[in-house]
């Protein structure tokens, strides 16, 4: 495929919800964890954490993950105190997560932004007229953003809404790592079936906390068609780096 700049779509209609979530400042925080498929066999949803993959592993081994010490990430609230304070932390939320495309020399990642509003008196998750990033080049993964903004996830426990992998991290407000979403079920990745369909594999996922509270605001979820490569290792660290310019 050919190289190309990511694409940024901003939906102005809901940046002032987004901006209503980050206006105060917000941590994006990794845990200490390390997990296998095989780990979480008696449990309803896998859950594997961020953020280095054992790229060693056998082809017919349970996929591995591993995390190096716990970090967390401050973006701080848009004052006089931040080097560009007429800059809305949305827009540089937005901004950081667009550098990730100077750190990674595979192009086809779509970033999108999950974060909760009330519908007929629940929380739900959703992703549709937010902000987010993509390769205009990557027909599957434009497709896969499409399908994903007709989804919504749980953000209350128990909700009878499709819990799914932004609503686990949501909830559980720990960050997820998967090589291939493609061998969840449907009960644990709902979009499983289009992620056959448009080659979607590599999943991250991070929750995004308001200062001092812990309250999670919203999930931001990176998507790729690759799988087991540094690639992936160098997603998560340039999503660190650039949150931190």
């Amino acid at each position: 495929m050919e190289d190309a700049a990511f694409t940024l779509h901003d939906n102005n209609n809901t940046t002032s919800d987004f901006t209503e979530f980050l206006s105060d400042g917000f941590w994006l925080e990794t845990t200490t964890t390390t997990t296998t498929a095989t780990d979480q066999a008696g449990s309803n949803y896998f859950s594997p954490h961020p953020l280095l993959l054992d790229t060693t592993t056998n082809q017919m081994d349970p996929p591995t993950t591993q995390l190096p010490p716990p970090r967390r990430l401050w973006i701080g609230p848009n004052t006089l105190t931040n080097p560009n304070p007429t800059i809305p932390v949305n827009t540089r939320l937005v901004q950081a997560i667009e550098y990730l495309k100077n750190y990674t020399t595979h192009k086809d990642v779509l970033i999108q932004i999950w974060v909760p509003v009330n519908r007929g008196g629940k929380h739900v998750l959703i992703t549709n007229n937010q902000p987010y990033f993509l390769n205009p080049n990557s027909h599957s993964l434009l497709e896969y953003r499409n399908v994903s903004q007709t989804y919504q996830f749980a953000a209350e426990k128990d909700s009878k809404e499709l819990v799914g992998l932004p609503g686990r991290v949501f909830l559980k407000k720990q960050p997820e790592w998967t090589p291939d979403v493609r061998f969840f079920k449907r009960e644990e990745y709902p979009r499983v079936r289009y992620a056959h369909q448009h080659n979607v594999s590599g999943s991250i996922a991070i929750p995004v906390f308001e200062s001092g509270s812990g309250t999670c605001l919203g999930v931001v979820e990176i998507v790729t068609t690759i799988q087991k490569t540094p690639e992936l290792e160098d997603v998560c660290k340039a999503l660190e780096f650039a949150l931190q310019l």
